[in-house]
C-alpha cells in the first residue's frame, strides 16, 4: 500500500518567521529599502516595516510576501474564542457554577431553625 506524501505542517507564525529573516539578510546584503520592496513587490515602508518584525494584514501584500492569507472566523458568542468544532456546544459553558435557589419555605424545620440560630443569611429566591 501506497503513503500519501504530506507536506509538512508549518504555522503561519513560523512562516513569518522566514519571511522577516530572508528580508533582514537580504537588507544586510544590499542595504536599500528600496531594493528590498522591488525584490517583493511591495512598498519601501512595508519592506522597513516587515524587516522590523510588522506583520502586515492585507491579503495583497501577504500574497506578495507568500504568506498564508488571514481568513474572517466566526468566533463563539460565549467565550469569544474560535472552536474548531463549532457544532458542539462551548466548552466553557458546561464550567458554569449553577447555583441552586431555594426559598425560605422549601427549606426543612431543622435546617430553617439552624439557620436563624446562627443567623445565616439566604439567598435571595429569583
Amino acid at each position: 500500500m501506497k503513503s500519501k506524501s504530506r507536506l509538512p505542517v508549518v504555522s503561519a507564525r513560523t512562516v513569518f518567521g522566514r519571511v522577516v529573516r530572508a528580508v533582514q539578510r537580504a537588507y544586510r546584503s544590499n542595504p536599500s529599502w528600496s531594493h528590498i520592496a522591488a525584490l517583493y513587490g511591495v512598498s519601501k515602508g512595508t519592506a522597513n516595516r516587515v524587516g522590523h518584525g510588522y506583520e502586515p494584514k492585507s491579503p495583497a501584500i501577504r500574497r506578495a510576501l507568500r504568506l498564508p492569507i488571514y481568513i474572517r472566523v466566526l468566533a463563539c458568542a460565549t467565550c469569544g474564542h474560535m472552536h474548531l468544532n463549532p457544532s458542539k456546544v462551548c466548552p466553557t459553558r458546561n464550567r458554569v457554577n449553577r447555583q441552586i435557589r431555594m426559598s425560605i419555605s422549601d427549606l426543612p424545620v431543622a435546617v430553617l431553625g439552624w439557620k436563624i440560630r446562627n443567623r445565616e443569611e439566604m439567598p435571595d429566591a429569583t
